[in-house]
């Protein structure tokens, strides 16, 4: 059985390492094209960072 979750989990680790890589090659062929769309991604992105921050921190003290 340890052999076995070894092996899926080696599977499914270059599975994902497949498909960033993928993302990631494509996003910078898009984006670095288009500098006004990058610009719109890293800004969304980090507005999105922050209120996921956001919530989680009131989420926090709300348990408190």
């Amino acid at each position: 059985m340890p052999v076995q979750t070894l092996a899926l989990g080696a599977l499914h680790m270059a599975c994902c390492a497949a498909v960033y890589l993928s993302v990631g090659l494509a996003a910078r062929a898009v984006l670095g094209a288009r500098p006004t769309a990058a610009r719109a991604v890293v800004r969304t992105s980090g507005a999105a960072m922050l209120g996921i921050g956001a919530f989680l921190l009131v989420q926090r003290l709300a348990m408190l």
